[in-house]
């Protein structure tokens, strides 16, 4: 028992003179971690597949008058409940959602976000300069 004292007794000597010098660096096995999550509002859309439908929101329920509703975007309904969630905000404050179906005038359709790109190419024939 006096063998393994007097052993344990240089490593820790040892050790010190090492982390004295600078030699040994301890660094915790695993680098603490956060799981962070957001809630974000939202509501339930019901309705025919293909109507296209403003998505709008107030801060106030009892807001009847159109100007105080905002609008978030269009929505060509892709299926039937479809739950349609509002990314620019996280759901920390009041907001009030409504769906309105949005007829477009007859001589013109609804292009999804992202399915249409304005210009054309620099050889295409007739092109005019800038």
């Amino acid at each position: 028992m006096t063998t393994s004292f007097v052993r344990n007794q240089r490593f820790l000597l040892l050790l010190g003179t090492l982390c004295s010098f600078g030699a040994v660096h301890f660094t915790p096995a695993q680098s603490s971690s956060s799981l962070g999550g957001q809630l974000y509002l939202g509501l339930t859309i019901t309705g025919a597949v293909g109507t296209v439908y403003s998505i709008e929101y107030a801060t106030e329920v009892g807001q009847t008058n159109p100007s105080d509703w905002r609008c978030l975007g269009f929505l060509q309904q892709p299926a039937s409940p479809y739950l349609w969630t509002d990314k620019s905000a996280p759901a920390t404050g009041h907001r009030f959602y409504r769906a309105v179906a949005f007829s477009a005038p007859t001589n013109m359709v609804f292009v999804p976000a992202g399915a249409f790109r304005m210009g054309s190419p620099t050889n295409e024939p007739g092109r005019a300069p800038k």
